[in-house]
């Protein structure tokens, strides 16, 4: 029998499909210069004597949050003597959005591309990147196309956190533990804000013995925002809960029914299968999924937790959800190559906080 790993992970994605996986192994020893590289990657050399912009800064100047979103063209042609083939267009931030022609460009033509801004939910400066991959050059970028502005909060300051228990503002009333692995003690958080004009201090009225409940900052000034934090702690948990359910957590605190002041909070118990075997001979995998509780599998990281076991290092692993044993669902190829990207992202972003 072939050897397997079961690795207990707590991870952002939940239900039985095959999974990719985005590894890392002591993230933390990154450089801030390599990092930045990723997210903001150098520019091919002599770019502009391929594809020449007319422009590729465009200032959309001050918005509000409550604004339509604003849409802006860049112009380009192919100033080459051979044709080329665009093979994609990344943004790097979830309120810019790319509407660009992907295929061969033949010397002379000229296309557009078109980026668009949406402001709601986004107050602040506007800084976003945008980039032109070739099918020469797919990891260097050819053009880096920029937004500037600002964006100025909407009538409603607190639009951005559409459920309130009196002052407290939220942008939402339910958590999810996607997988609690034992002997793990995940966290998660919901970004509050305070809308009233005293401070506000908030605790948990009932919670069970396998729960806390803490805020960041523990005091809420007027006009400020905080996390709420909710861990659970595996061990803890009663083995009759089972493998999913739901608790409630009654804020106090708060100026508002008990039934208007609670959360409802998801635990999911269960493991991600890894094997370094695609296909296997026999036919017991589904009598696997159900024995272990799986709630993904993937084969990607075997190799990776199976090296630092032996080498006693710490490792990590971010899984995206790509289609399912179960149901017919799946991701299109670009959902696929978007979705990675932003994996990416979250991945540089957590090492910083390591």
């Amino acid at each position: 029998m072939k050897p397997i790993t079961w690795i207990q992970l707590f991870i952002l994605c939940a239900g039985i499909g095959q999974a990719w996986a985005v590894k890392a192994q002591d993230v933390r020893f990154l450089s801030q210069e390599k990092i930045d590289s990723l997210i903001n990657p150098p520019l091919m050399k002599q770019g502009d004597e391929i594809l020449r912009f007319e422009k590729t800064v465009q200032d959309i100047g001050i918005l509000t949050e409550d604004d339509a979103p604003r849409a802006c063209s860049f112009t380009y042609t192919n100033v080459s003597k051979a044709p080329v083939v665009i093979i994609r267009v990344r943004t790097t931030c979830g309120c810019t959005a790319a509407d660009a022609y992907t295929g061969k460009v033949l010397p002379g033509e000229t296309r557009t591309i078109t980026l668009t801004y949406h402001p709601k939910n986004h107050p602040g400066t506007i800084d976003t990147n945008t980039f032109v991959y070739l099918s020469s050059s797919d990891k260097t970028p050819v053009a880096r196309l920029t937004l500037i502005g600002n964006v100025i909060p909407g009538a409603d300051e607190w639009a951005r956190y559409p459920y309130a228990m009196g002052k407290l503002r939220l942008k939402q009333n339910q958590l999810e533990f996607r997988e609690v692995a034992a002997g793990k003690q995940p966290s998660e958080r919901i970004l509050c804000g305070n809308s009233g004009d005293k401070p506000m201090r908030l605790s948990a009225l009932i919670i069970p013995k396998f729960a806390t409940f803490r805020t960041e900052p523990e005091v809420i000034q007027p006009g400020s925002e905080a996390d709420i934090v909710v861990t659970v702690n595996a061990s803890l948990i009663p083995a009759e809960k089972g493998k999913s359910f739901t608790f409630p957590i009654i804020l106090e605190g708060v100026d508002a029914r008990p039934s208007d002041r609670t959360l409802n909070i998801k635990v999911n118990k269960g493991n991600i299968y890894s094997s370094d075997v695609f296909y296997e001979q026999n036919n017991d995998f589904k009598d696997k999924v159900a024995k272990y509780n799986v709630l993904g599998v993937e084969m990607e990281s075997f190799a990776l937790f199976t090296n630092a076991k032996l080498l006693n290092k710490k490792s990590a692993t971010l899984l995206m959800v790509s289609d399912s044993f179960i149901y017919p669902d799946k991701l299109s190829s670009l959902e696929r190559e978007q979705g990675l990207d932003n994996l990416i992202t979250l991945a540089l972003e957590t090492s910083l906080k390591l």
